[in-house]
């Protein structure tokens, strides 16, 4: 008599390995497209032939969807390849032959754009962070939603903020100057007008007025520098 128990945990399904798993549609078209050398001779002419009557029906599809004024007629997400590569590398200990799966997929020039496209994400990032803060989204939100610490996220605030001040404050002495106004006369007036600054605020100002200082003095100290050369 077979033992029950036994016969019940032969019949439960097994895990599936991450690096075994079943690949995504868009997976198999990619991996089809980029290594039809790869596939056996007569699944070759097969997956040629698919792919081809795919390719029209798209190609006819779109132009269809173009002519009707569709604005995207290929519903084509531009970042989808590039999530799913961060969202399946975000689980690489989990998938161990992801990395070696993915340098079969991509060309050189694959590997070139999506560096490019990182460096160009993380220029973009300050921008990204004060635009979302600005409309009032809490720092340790955007910090869970990019992925950086609450702590980054609070420091390049306060940069950028930081940077936008001596903006203002430059065109403001380039006014100063073109109207032959004494800068420090703008400096005093301006603490006057921030000396009943609530108490929460009283930090920012303080660094305001420090980096106006500063920049006064960087002026006066390159006219001596241009008056002794001269």
């Amino acid at each position: 008599m077979p033992d029950n128990q036994t016969s019940k945990q032969s019949n439960e399904p097994t895990a599936t390995p991450p690096d075994e798993r079943p690949r995504t549609s868009g997976e198999i078209s990619r991996h089809v497209r980029r290594n039809p050398s790869k596939t056996a001779p007569s699944l070759g002419k097969v997956y040629e032939q698919i792919r081809a009557v795919m390719d029209q029906y798209e190609r006819e599809s779109a132009a269809a969807r173009a002519l009707a004024g569709d604005p995207n007629p290929t519903d084509a997400d531009p970042l989808e390849y590039v999530q799913e590569i961060a969202e399946h590398y975000a689980q690489r200990d989990q998938r161990p032959g992801y990395v070696n799966q993915l340098a079969d997929e991509l060309s050189l020039d694959d590997v070139r754009t999506l560096r490019l496209a990182g460096e160009a994400a993380q220029a973009a990032t300050p921008r990204v962070i004060m635009r979302e803060a600005n409309r009032g989204k809490h720092p340790r939100q955007i910090a869970d939603e990019i992925g950086l610490t609450e702590s980054r996220v609070y420091g390049i605030i306060r940069e950028e903020r930081r940077k936008a001040a001596r903006f203002w404050i430059e065109r403001g002495l380039d006014n100063d100057a073109a109207s032959d106004t004494d800068p420090r006369e703008s400096l005093a007036r301006l603490e006057a007008d921030l000396a009943n600054t609530p108490e929460k605020d009283r930090a920012a100002v303080e660094q305001y007025l420090a980096d106006f200082r500063k920049a006064i003095e960087e002026r006066e100290a390159k006219q001596r520098t241009t008056g002794d050369q001269q």
